[in-house]
């Protein structure tokens, strides 16, 4: 086992015109193969040498820069040094400085240049010197790529998180003969990444992260067969902040790109409570330019830029959220309109999509301690940006059980309902004695929570996985979707303060990555010697390479995994769900479940996301 070391903006950029083809002397290629001891990755920049990882039959590169960040609040710089002989990359870069507490509570050296990638790549990849380019055709033998994108609410996350380690997945491309190219990469985060004021935008300098991810995919096309990748072959998966990531990826400029191939979003979707609004980010700068005293400067990015790095991030920090409030938004370059009006314009660019959530999100994403209606109703308004008649609506549609102590309830029905309604964690019985159960660990609850998680869940992903599921074929002019839900509880009893478990907001992780630990969870890791939840994981895994490698998650070979039918014309899900008693039942279901429910939610994105979301 191992795990990682210590250590354009413009619409004319459309059609992308790559730097030329460089023609590398093969006597210096020939030099730099004779004296490197270690695998090489080819670039128009020059060599890197990475370390092999013989138990694997794998080569991986650490820290590699794909841009240059280190001018705060400005767009990505290409990299134009090059160098003969071979650099190493043999440990992690930088990570982006994000919000405290999270980004820097694990001691990983943080610098505002931080734009470099990790790369896990077989033994038998083909790199070569003459490949580096995009213009180079496709060979026979260049592989598939896949790329990570963090999530992490757009305030933390890091290309070298453990929870990331590539070589699991790796490791199942190639065993099923299906190898492919794993990389994670670092963006920029919160206010270096995210400061989406007016004068930002005006500068062109808005959503700076998303456009670092859009600079690595160039880098990508002009680089990647120097590391034996193919430029055609690019899948771009994520979870959470990184699914939507995926999909904005998928808008940017009106959908008229082929930057990658194929997408994979887990949780969050375009549909979700992550983007924010030009005027919510506009009210944060304001408190940033008083924090720092730029408020009076004729140039208020420009002050911001010339701040040290350390007053700069206290500055950020001591905001409220933190430095968590800094999201995207539709800026009219790089997204150019808001998710409703390009899908309903077909303004999305014609990428075969995987996209699916978690059967208990809400159990991460909406935590109330309520215990009537009248203060469930309340936690809406001020969380979802609901008016008060939406939220009576939502208090309908989701009752009170009989015996939940809602003696003030305004819900129009089942108050004295003898009905058990099941609501998260949707394996568990309703007779629980939930707050009970929850104190121990530090989370206080009431007995509308778990009302309220089944409101929460519904809210931030469930609906805009089957909004974005309906209307994917439409939106792209055509391109395949296929939709899932994660049902597996990773953990249960005894809760434990890192998260309920159960089929939480990031449960999947682990099973995504295959990981036999996690050095900082309790609950994530997949449970030892459970051999259904492995082969969740591990069909997991298959199925998104053979999505990667063919376009289609059906070619895996696995028969215990039934056949995934595309959305558009079946309306049915794949299931991913194992159980802690070693219970194997992945499967298909009708994507009808809460049809009622789910479906208010979806007649209501475009208001919400015009309303925007508290910071």
């Amino acid at each position: 086992m191992w795990c990682f070391g210590s250590s354009s903006s413009a619409a004319g950029l459309l059609v992308l015109l790559f730097s030329p083809v460089a023609i590398v002397d093969a006597k210096v290629i020939e030099r730099v193969q004779a004296t490197a001891t270690g695998p090489l990755g080819y670039t128009l920049n020059g060599t890197y040498e990475g370390v092999s990882l013989p138990q694997f039959s794998q080569e991986a590169f650490f820290g590699v820069p794909y841009a240059n960040s280190s001018r705060r609040l400005h767009l990505a710089g290409t990299l134009n040094e090059t160098w003969t002989g071979t650099r190493p990359a043999v440990e992690n870069g930088a990570t982006c400085p994000g919000a405290a507490p999270g980004q820097y509570e694990y001691g990983w050296p943080v610098a505002e240049d931080c734009l470099n990638f990790n790369l896990v790549r077989p033994a038998t990849a083909n790199a070569t010197a003459s490949n580096s380019s995009s213009s180079s055709s496709s060979s026979g033998s260049a592989l598939p790529v896949m790329v990570w994108i963090y999530g992490g609410g757009f305030y933390q996350g890091a290309a070298r998180d453990p929870e990331f380690n590539q070589t699991w997945l790796v490791q199942t491309s190639q065993e099923m003969g299906q190898p492919v190219i794993v990389i994670t990469l670092n963006s920029r985060l919160s206010a270096w990444g995210y400061m989406n004021s007016e004068e930002a935008i005006r500068q062109g300098v808005a959503n700076l992260g998303l456009r670092d991810v859009w600079k690595f995919l160039e880098w990508l096309h002009e680089n990647i067969g120097g590391f034996g990748g193919d430029p055609n072959r690019i899948t771009v998966f994520g979870q959470s902040s990184g699914g939507l990531t995926v999909e904005m990826l998928a808008m940017a400029y009106s959908g008229n790109h082929k930057m990658f191939n194929n997408g994979i979003t887990s949780s969050i979707t375009l549909f979700s409570p992550f983007w924010s609004t030009i005027a919510k980010q506009e009210t944060l700068y304001t408190d940033l330019l008083n924090a720092t005293n730029c408020e009076n400067e004729n140039d208020s990015m420009e002050c911001l830029r010339q701040l040290d790095f350390s007053a700069f991030n206290a500055s950020v920090t001591s905001l409220t959220g933190s430095g968590k409030g800094w999201r995207p938004v539709v800026d009219g370059d790089f997204l150019k309109n808001s998710p409703f009006y390009q899908f309903a314009n077909a303004q999305v660019a014609h990428i075969p999509l995987l996209v699916g959530c978690n059967t208990d999100e809400g159990m991460s994403t909406f935590q109330t301690a309520a215990n009537t209606s009248a203060e469930l109703s309340a936690s809406l308004q001020s969380t979802m940006s609901l008016t008060a008649s939406m939220a009576e609506e939502v208090l309908a549609l989701y009752p009170a059980n009989e015996g939940d102590g809602d003696d003030n309830s305004t819900s129009t029905s089942t108050r004295n309902s003898t009905t058990v309604y099941q609501y998260p964690p949707y394996s568990q019985p309703m007779s629980l004695d939930w707050p009970a159960l929850t104190a121990p660990v530090g989370t206080k609850s009431g007995s509308m929570t778990r009302r309220g998680y089944a409101m929460g869940g519904d809210w931030s992903a469930m609906s805009g996985r089957r909004l974005t599921a309906s209307r994917w074929a439409n939106a792209t002019r055509g391109a395949p979707v296929y939709s899932y839900r994660f049902d597996t509880d990773v953990h249960r009893f005894p809760l434990v303060e890192t998260g309920p478990g159960f089929s939480q907001h990031a449960a999947d992780l682990s099973y995504d990555f295959r990981l036999p630990y996690v050095p900082y969870t309790d609950n994530f890791p997949l449970q030892g010697n459970v051999s259904a939840l492995e082969k969740v994981s591990y069909a997991i895994q298959a199925a998104w390479v053979s999505f990667a490698a063919t376009n289609d998650p059906n070619h895996h070979g696995l028969d215990y995994v039934p056949e995934w039918p595309e959305y558009t014309a079946s309306k049915q899900n794949m299931v991913w769900n194992g159980t802690l008693d070693d219970t194997l039942n992945i499967h298909i279901e009708n994507d009808t479940f809460r049809e009622e429910q789910i479906g208010w939610w979806m007649d209501h994105w475009g208001y919400l996301l015009l309303k925007g979301f508290p910071i």
